[in-house]
This record gives structure tokens, sequence and C-alpha cells, in this order.
């Protein structure tokens, strides 16, 4: 209904019910709702990497070896730090993907890419559902919060959850950082 429709009819007498936006009726069916969505955003990833399996991109040697160097001890500094792989990559390389392999290989060293990917896949299905929650917030319809959610799963996003890269890790935190932030703007 539009904006001004009440108006009109107030201006003409009659009286407009307006359904309320939010079918959302009680904590549980919420929360229902929300896992639904975290469940349906990780489908597609599951689909590719069932397909092609969990495959890893040419730079993946590098966090490997960078994996590697960070329980082995203090890393390597200077001309040590730079013979430490085939490039001097470690330099271009946040740790923080590295660590991330890191602890899983120490969780489990011959299962730690199949771990990795199920860390991804769990990031960006929490980030679905952490966008579907901001829409309800908002006081978006369902089936618009629930459309703005799965949007980060649909296309070659669900290839790149099935691959051991950095980006399916990161764009999780980033968006929820950035729905945190349009969250606590309102």
């Amino acid at each position: 209904m539009f904006r001004w429709a009440p108006m009109l009819a107030a201006y003409h007498g009659q009286q407009i019910h307006q359904k309320p936006v939010n079918v959302v009726r009680t904590r549980a069916a919420g929360l229902t709702q929300t896992l639904l969505v975290a469940i349906i955003a990780a489908i597609p990833a599951l689909i590719a990497a069932s397909i092609t399996g969990v495959f890893e991109t040419p730079d993946i040697g590098a966090y490997l070896t960078y994996a590697a160097m960070i329980p082995a001890g203090p890393l390597p500094r200077g001309e040590a730090f730079l013979g430490s792989s085939h490039a001097p990559i470690p330099l271009y390389r946040t740790p923080g993907y590295p660590a991330v392999i890191a602890v899983l290989q120490y969780v489990s060293l011959t299962h730690s890419m199949s771990l990795l990917f199920l860390v991804q896949l769990l990031s960006q299905a929490l980030l679905a559902a952490y966008t579907y929650r901001v829409g309800l917030a908002h006081g978006r319809r369902p089936v618009y919060s629930f459309v703005a959610a799965l949007m980060p799963a649909a296309g070659s996003v669900a290839v790149f959850q099935s691959a051991v890269m950095t980006d399916a890790l990161f764009g999780a935190l980033f968006g929820g950082a950035m729905l945190l932030r349009f969250m606590r703007a309102y």
C-alpha cells in the first residue's frame, strides 16, 4: 500500500486496515525461519563442492607454507623470510587466513581442507541468517529479507565457497561487520 493512501482514505472518510508487515509471531518461529535461511544458503556451495570437490586455488601453496611456519615458532625475518618460499609470497599475505589453516591443521592434519571448507560454509550461512534478521528488524517483509539474505549464496559465490581461498571467509566477516554497522546506525 502506498504511503499516501491512508491520507486519501481519511480525506474521504474511509477506514483502511493495514496488515502488519512482520509475519514472525513467536521467537521460535523466527529462529526456525532464520535456520531455514542458513540451510538454504549453504545448499549451492554444497552442490558445487559435491561436483568439483573442495578445490585448491593456485596460490594455496603460499598459504600452506605460511601456515606451516606459524606453529614452528617465530616467523623468520630478513633474508630468511624472503627465502622461505619459492617467491616472497609471505610478504603479501596477512597472517589471518594462514593462522586459521594452521589451527585446522592442528585439529586434524588429514582433514584440514575439509574443515576449512566447513568453516567457510558456516560463515557464509551465518551471514545469510544475519542478513535475514537485519532485514526483519528494519521492518522489511520476510520475502524481501529472504531474497536479500540468499543473494550472496547465488551464482559464482557458491563456487568460491567450495574453494580454499580467503575471499569466502573475508566476505563473511566483512559482510557481517557492515551489517552490524548498519544495525547500529538505526
